[in-house]
Formats: structure tokens, sequence, C-alpha cells
């Protein structure tokens, strides 16, 4: 095929490809797919020319991130891998393409986060170390400072952290790859200290230092104050980007977490203060995204830290409609997952809502029990041993589900001793 015609095609393709990209951001995320899919038909053939893989990697790599985007992690993975191996293709005949790098480079990262997303950790540091690889090639050719390379090694470090917190139950360990992130993070930024991503990310980590440091009584107020600056510096952020949902909900789970230390430490105003704060910001991220299962989830979890702490202030005659309006919310992501098609990443989500729904109804049937309510309380925990039973059908090693069980099996016990003492 003639260069000039293999050109025509290649810049057609990009045309049709930002065309898609318009349908995404305006909501039509569907007919983007359809679109980008109807360009690699049209192009693959039987042997394709060098740039029309390169375009087939272009194209493949979008769909990647408009699947990412709707929380269609198999899907995006699917497509970054194929855009990667494309990638490596041409690059093979042209190692000198520096754009190529980066493009292959950005793929990898993605995958390393979705594969952080769904807990496979060594993926994810296996396709880190890949990025890594492509950034080096790139600086070298293109005489640039380190500071991606430093910013990747940093996301490593938070999934070694992950690594260590998730599957060892070592927070000591876990707390040092963090600071260790912290630190490359601040490497990247000595070399390009405006940026966006490289500023978010450390705030982030801190956050999730600041949370270990919380389930230590030692720890407390260093955990009070890194909270309190990566808040001012998410709100720093949301004045350059104010449509970051993360940053918008990591700083609603910053509230959360710095409410639940000031109950921790027995200060229950300062604490009410910060979990309504944290309801509030959760409740207009919701209109944003109204079936949001994190969001929804969060807001359950603050009601019934709210309900708790009317408890002992003197609100009793709130506590149930919090709690009830809990459940509400948890049932609400539950009714809907089951319309839905199965997906990892939202079943992580849904193991997480079941557990604590069952937190809720337990705290439920105890103040049941403490105004006298025993038939409410007896009618609760029978629901939350039904939910827990089909809970551990579908994940017998799960510890979380057990000891609620038991708990819940505890609590009807204590019930009918109740019962048995007043009919004497």
């Amino acid at each position: 095929m003639p260069k000039n015609r293999e050109n025509l095609i290649f810049n057609n393709g990009l045309a049709q490809c930002q065309e898609a990209l318009e349908y995404k951001s305006s909501g039509a995320c569907d007919r983007a797919i359809q679109l980008l899919q109807k360009i690699i038909t049209k192009t693959r053939k039987e042997k394709n020319s060098l740039e029309e893989v390169h375009l087939i990697g272009i194209i493949q790599e979008n769909l990647g991130i408009i699947y990412m985007d709707i929380d269609k992690n198999e899907e995006a993975l699917y497509y970054f891998d194929k855009a990667v191996l494309n990638f490596g293709m041409v690059l093979e005949h042209y190692p000198n393409n520096i754009g190529l790098y980066e493009a292959q480079a950005f793929a990898l990262t993605n995958m390393a986060m979705l594969y952080r997303m769904l807990q496979k950790y060594n993926n994810a540091i296996t396709y880190s170390e890949k990025a890594i690889t492509c950034y080096e090639e790139f600086e070298l050719r293109e005489n640039s400072k380190k500071d991606n390379i430093y910013a990747i090694k940093g996301n490593i470090s938070m999934i070694r952290a992950e690594m260590a917190d998730v599957n060892e139950k070592n927070k000591d360990k876990a707390n040092r790859y963090i600071q260790d992130a912290i630190d490359f993070y601040d490497l990247a930024l000595e070399i390009n200290p405006r940026d966006y991503e490289y500023r978010k990310d450390k705030s982030l980590s801190e956050i999730t230092l600041a949370n270990n440091f919380s389930q230590n009584k030692n720890k407390m107020n260093e955990a009070l104050e890194l909270m309190k600056n990566a808040i001012k510096i998410l709100e720093k952020l949301l004045e350059i980007k104010d449509n970051d949902e993360q940053v918008k909900i990591s700083c609603a789970n910053s509230k959360s977490n710095i409410g639940r230390i000031y109950q921790a430490v027995g200060d229950i105003y300062l604490a009410l203060k910060y979990f309504k704060e944290a309801t509030r910001d959760y409740e207009k991220q919701l209109k944003n995204d109204p079936l949001n299962y994190e969001i929804i989830d969060n807001i359950a979890v603050n009601l019934n830290n709210i309900a708790n702490i009317y408890i002992h202030i003197d609100k009793k005659n709130e506590v149930s409609l919090f709690l009830e309006l809990a459940i509400g919310y948890y049932n609400l992501i539950l009714e809907d997952n089951q319309k839905k098609e199965i997906n990892i990443y939202k079943n992580l989500i849904i193991t997480k809502v079941i557990y604590h729904k069952t937190i809720t109804q337990i705290d439920l049937s105890k103040f049941y029990i403490k105004i006298g309510e025993l038939k409410k309380a007896k009618k609760i925990l029978t629901e939350s041993i039904t939910d827990l039973d089909k809970a551990i059908k579908e994940n017998r090693s799960n510890i979380n589900f057990l000891n609620q069980k038991a708990l819940a099996i505890t609590i009807q016990s204590e019930i009918k001793e109740i019962e048995k003492n007043n009919s004497k």
C-alpha cells in the first residue's frame, strides 16, 4: 500500500477515534464503544501494515479507558493488553518512536491500577514494573527527568502496602511501604512540583497511613494531624479540578475517619460533627452518581455511626430511624446488584456491604433490646442470620461473616434469657 494511502487511513481512524471520545464525554459510552469496535473491524485485515497496527493499538487503548470508566474491568484489561501487544509490535520496527513507549507505559499503568483494584497484587506489581521499563526507554531517548518513574515506584510501594495489610495482616510492614511511597512521590514532586496527580497520590497515601495510625491508641494524634493536612491539600486540588470524584470522596472518607478517631478518644460531639459533614459530602456525590455502591455504603456506615452517638446523647428517639435508614441503603445496593451482571470488583464491594449491613442489624437489635422491644429485636436478628447464611454459603472462608453470625446467635440467647426472667 502506498505510504500516503496508509497515512490517510491512519488519520481517518484517529478522526473517528476523536468522534468516539466526544460520545464518551457526553455520556454515550455504548455508542463510543460501538464506533471504536467498528473502526477496528474495518481496519483489521489478514496482514496489516505497521500504521494500521499502530491505529488498532490506539483504538484498543481508548476502548480500555472507556470500559474502565464504566466499571467493566475485565473488558478494560483485555483491550489494554491487546494495545500493549500492538504497540510492542510497532516498536520492534521503530524503536526510537518515543510516543509509542509513552502510550505503552500508559496502558500498562492502567492495567496495574485495575489489578490493584481487584486485589490481584502480584499482577499489579508486574505491570507497574513493565510500565517503568517503558518510561525508562522513553526518558533515555527523550533525555527527560525521572518523575514518572518515581511516581510508579510510589504506586508499587502502595501495592506492596496493601499486600502486607490485606494478605499478611501486618500493619507495621504496610506502614513502612506507605512511607516509602510518600518518599517516592516527594521525589517526583521535587522534579515536577505542580503535577496534580503526584500531589493527589501523595495525599491519598498520607490518608491511608493516617487510617492505619488511627488503629493504634498511641498514634491517634499523628493520625489526626496527617488527615487534616491531607484534607487541606485535597481541597486545594479541588480548586484546580472541581470534578475529580476520587478527591471529593477521599475528602468525605477522611472526615468520616476523623469522626471515628474522635469517637474512639471519647470526644463524641466532635465525632458527630465530622460524621454529619462526611454524610453531607457523600450525599452531594450521590446526586451525580445515583447508584455508586461505595458512596451508598459510606452513607449507611456514617448513619450507623451517628445513631450510635445518639444513644449516648439522649436522642434515643432518632436511633432506630437512622439505623433503619442505613439498612435501607444497604438493601438498595443488594437489590440493584441482583439485576446486573457479575463483576469481580462489584463482588468485592458487595461482600463489604453485606458485612456492614449485618453490623447495623445487630446494632439495631441491641437498641431494641435496650428499649424493651424484644419482638423487633428477634425479627431483625432472624433477618441478619438469614443474610449471613447466604453470605457464608458464597464465601465460607470469610471470618467476618462467621463472627457476625456467632454474635447474632449470642444475642438471640440473651433475648431468650430476658424472656425467661420476665415470665418468672
